[in-house]
């Protein structure tokens, strides 16, 4: 059965005499943001987030937004804007059992939460340990929790409570985290570049399970993010000049091979998600576009003859993707 969600209008009021914006709703502790106008949510729609660790000011200039797409690309709504040049949205996760879509914004940094039923956006976690140099990722866990990347370097995890988790956490990296994932098996897999940044599994309760190796490249292969196919395998972007593909593995992690590659189709592949058919999607920075494919084995193809989604005015650098399950 289809899920349609409804989204309400929020109302921005600024403060002129300290310079800083507040956002009337319907209940929210959150400054940043608006959700633009009333839209709906079905399997298989498409949300982006346009953003990273630069202001909106920059050039070319990221849109630190979401917005939200049809199964067949096509444009339905903003779902989120910072209204603040010093303010970055980064990433975001669905989390069906509560009903939540998470994101992050920094400066202030916090992790937004909106309620999938009503449309409340409310400020789901602001905490001190969360101020790091930029929150980079999220991901939404089989336990209810979430773990947050505080900064470039540090993985912070709060329980269903909204209380932070000492034991095993927080994860320090040594290198600069991109994405975080929830997988099967109670398990998330962090990805980063720079160093010995060979993907990470975890299990929820922050001990490690395995890296993920196997390719060319070695411990410095620059892996961007993770999908979990339907049938258990697992496909990872990278970015290193000697990949700059979407490689797959089996359930198990070992490398079976080069799923997808076009440098000029698509450069530098970033953030994935996959539709419910097992088709997967996936979004370049580089020319800021997102390209669907289908898998035939262990190769993909691109879906049509042109870009998914290629409108650079309403989505630039993403930086994560979602589909609604």
């Amino acid at each position: 059965m289809v899920k349609r969600i409804a989204w309400f209008v929020l109302t921005l009021l600024m403060l002129g005499s300290c310079g800083e914006e507040a956002i009337i709703e319907v209940s929210s502790e959150g400054d940043d943001p608006v959700v633009e106008e009333p839209t709906y949510f079905s399997s298989g729609e498409i949300l982006i987030v346009s953003g990273g660790t630069v202001d909106s000011t920059a050039t070319p200039y990221p849109l630190h937004n979401i917005t939200h797409w049809s199964p067949t690309g096509e444009y339905i709504a903003t779902v989120a804007t910072t209204v603040s040049a010093g303010s970055r949205f980064y990433a975001a996760a669905i989390d069906i059992p509560s009903s939540s879509l998470y994101y992050t914004i920094d400066n202030v940094d916090r992790l937004e939460r909106i309620d999938m039923d009503t449309g409340i956006t409310t400020t789901h976690i602001i905490d001190a340990s969360l101020t790091g140099n930029t929150l980079r990722a999220v991901a939404a866990l089989s336990d209810g929790a979430v773990v947050v990347a505080e900064s470039t370097t540090s993985i912070e995890k709060y329980d269903v409570d909204k209380v932070r988790v000492t034991t095993n956490y927080p994860i320090t990296v040594s290198a600069t985290i991109n994405s975080i994932q929830a997988i099967s098996g109670d398990r998330f897999v962090v990805l980063f570049t720079g160093g010995t940044d060979t993907p990470r599994v975890y299990n929820n309760d922050g001990t490690l399970v395995t890296t993920i190796g196997g390719l060319a490249c070695g411990n410095n292969c620059d892996p961007n993010s993770i999908v979990e196919l339907p049938d258990g395998r697992f496909a990872i972007s990278y970015n290193i000049a000697s990949l700059d593909s979407i490689e797959i593995f089996d359930a198990n992690f070992a490398h079976l091979g080069q799923l997808y590659k076009n440098s000029t189709l698509m450069p530098r592949p970033g953030s994935m998600a996959v539709f419910p058919n097992g088709d997967i999607l996936v979004c370049s920075t580089s020319i800021n576009v997102c390209e669907r494919l289908t898998i035939n084995g262990i190769v993909a193809t691109r879906v049509g003859d042109r870009a998914f989604i290629g409108d650079g005015s309403l989505m630039r650098q993403p930086t994560s993707v979602l589909i609604v399950p």
